[in-house]
């Protein structure tokens, strides 16, 4: 169905979106959707050493490549938003990082966390590697995101970060920065960690899987589950 409403927005159609729903309201068998997660689908859920990743990202000699991989597990970022990162733009407000480029659907966002030490280092280092002050982490000589983007995933297929190799993508470093989070700030794992036999404060965990949300760019606290799985599952 997310297929069918992309085509119909590429068409220009948009008109038919309300047919659509309609449709699927009308046929609630037709189509199930599952927010939550099972599995922890970090490194870690996989049995990787991040440590082991960046050791063979270090290998290629592509210090982009490796600063983006650093940006994605130091701060959670997609994919696309490591690349267009803007490291001397990046500080605002109270110290905050701000994610204003390549973001999903064009919304700019302020992590709601202080920097800890380990992202203040990385920052200084992909602020030393982009020269220029309105740079981005694409390197010089790729006109378009895309360019890069070919080069990027032939260097993630080199090293193994791929599903059918490690069992593991970029993606998965996004995954384990937000379970770490969850973690610190519930003060137990997340539900896909083991954490949903471990008692928690109702009002603890929303409060948690707001900022979690809010990290990785998301307006509803219940995509978070996405993330951390559901204390429903067991």
């Amino acid at each position: 169905m997310s297929h069918l409403r992309t085509f119909v927005a590429w068409l220009r159609k948009r008109e038919l979106l309300p047919i659509i729903d309609r449709y699927c309201a009308d046929h609630p068998g037709l189509t199930q959707r599952r927010t939550a997660t099972d599995r922890d689908k970090s490194e870690r859920g996989a049995g990787i050493d991040c440590a082991e990743i960046f050791r063979r990202a270090v290998a290629t000699g592509d210090q982009h490549f490796v600063h983006q991989l650093l940006l994605i597990a130091a701060f959670g970022l997609r994919v696309r938003e490591a690349w267009q990162f803007r490291p001397h733009l990046a500080v605002g407000e109270f110290g905050r990082v701000q994610v204003n480029f390549g973001t999903k659907g064009g919304r700019p966002r302020t992590l709601p966390t202080p920097m800890t030490p380990m992202q203040c280092v990385v920052l200084e280092r992909v602020q030393t590697l982009v020269s220029s002050r309105h740079g981005s982490m694409i390197p010089p000589g790729y006109e378009r995101a895309e360019q890069w983007a070919r080069h990027f995933y032939y260097l993630c297929k080199r090293i193994g970060l791929t599903k059918d190799q490690l069992g593991i993508t970029p993606h998965s470093l996004r995954h384990g920065v937000l379970l770490d989070l969850f973690e610190a700030i519930a003060g137990v794992p997340a539900p896909v960690r083991g954490g949903s036999e471990v008692p928690l404060d109702t009002a603890r965990e929303q409060v948690a899987r707001q900022i979690v949300s809010e990290f990785a760019g998301h307006s509803r606290p219940q995509v978070s589950s996405a993330y951390l799985g559901s204390r429903g599952r067991k």
